[in-house]
């Protein structure tokens, strides 16, 4: 199920699974269960055990994990129209510890996954109906041949 806005299209059947996929993730990041971010697994103990505070906590998921979405992740979902899941699941590791309020986490991870993956579906959409746009998607693995 599409909605096209003029020449762009947003998959709303995409935005709502990726949107629970992110309120789950934040829901479960809240709760100490999981997080994505393996860097991050072995400090959220800290959090029960009151060696850091959920602020502290998501500084410190922000910090190692801005880096990997911004060089990484973003280049890769902007290029191909593929939302890479870094995006949407390393932030949300951050907003689920930040936020006191488990209600709270769970609202703000579905609006962020959702907000990303229509975002991602824009630009690519507003690129590929620009004129003179040509796939050449093959050549942006080219590097990884080598």
């Amino acid at each position: 199920m599409s909605v096209e806005v003029g020449p762009l299209g947003v998959d709303v059947l995409k935005v709502l699974i990726l949107g629970l996929l992110g309120a789950a993730a934040a829901l479960a990041a809240h709760a100490g269960a999981a997080v994505y971010q393996d860097g991050l697994r072995t400090s959220v103990p800290e959090l029960w055990r009151g060696g850091r505070d959920r602020r502290a906590l998501a500084a410190f998921s922000y910090t190692i994990s801005i880096g990997f979405i911004v060089a990484y992740a973003l280049p890769y979902s902007l290029a191909t129209g593929i939302v890479i899941i870094h995006i949407i699941l390393l932030a949300i590791d951050t907003i689920g510890l930040r936020f006191r309020r488990r209600e709270v986490a769970v609202v703000v991870g579905f609006l962020y996954a959702a907000f990303a993956t229509i975002v991602i579906d824009l630009f690519v959409s507003l690129v590929r109906s620009t004129r003179g746009y040509a796939s050449g998607i093959d050549q942006l693995f080219a590097p990884l041949a080598y």
